[in-house]
């Protein structure tokens, strides 16, 4: 979003534009049935924390970067066994990260409109949900 156009201009608004993320996290997990498993299931909770780092992305009117963010991840997953080292596991994630808005935001254009409402955060906090499948082989 432009805030130095009006809201009538199709130039306000712009993108989407790739911008790679890099996410680098460290986590612990913990199954709920110990070392034992209920009929070949073994369910978990767990979390991470980490950092996600924005490659480069085209400049912005404004300044705006996204930069790097430090992030928090809890996730839920369940693994089966159907044999003794084979296991197949899925699990959801939700990756929570807080957004900065520039103060450019909020400044109104030459209509008097703004990116953000005056009674709008500069901060924001996003979630990115996700889901994975994965087969696994003990040695």
């Amino acid at each position: 979003m432009d805030p130095t156009k009006d809201s009538t201009s199709s130039a306000r608004k712009t993108g989407p534009f790739p911008n790679d993320v890099v996410l680098v996290d460290a986590g612990l997990q913990l199954v709920l049935t110990g070392r034992k498993t209920w009929r070949g299931f073994a369910p978990y909770v767990g979390g991470a924390l980490g950092v996600a780092i924005s490659g480069t992305s085209p400049s912005d009117p404004i300044g705006y970067q996204f930069g790097s963010k430090f992030f928090a991840a809890p996730n839920a997953g369940l693994r089966w066994y159907p044999a003794r080292r084979l296991s197949v596991r899925g699990d959801f994630r939700l990756v929570l990260w807080k957004l900065n808005y520039p103060l450019a935001y909020k400044v109104p254009a030459s209509d008097g409109s703004r990116v953000l409402p005056l009674t709008a955060s500069f901060t924001e906090w996003t979630s990115h949900p996700w889901a994975t499948i994965g087969v696994g082989w003990t040695f």
